[in-house]
């Protein structure tokens, strides 16, 4: 990418990007509609997970 280019991230490029993350969440979870936001903050600590936690829509 060349100085003052932008990237375009309309269209497939997005279209891909959701297509990715909903396919690796399943092969996570095995399927199950699982997001890290329903755990509590003590499960989390517990599980040793420190910072910002990844949200996976």
């Amino acid at each position: 990418m060349k100085n003052g280019e932008r990237f375009d991230v309309s269209g497939a490029n997005v279209e891909r990007s959701n297509f990715v993350k909903k396919n690796l969440s399943k092969a996570i979870f095995k399927g199950a509609n699982v997001k890290f936001a329903d755990f509590s903050s003590a499960d989390l600590q517990e599980a040793g997970f420190s910072g910002a936690v990844p949200i996976l829509l």
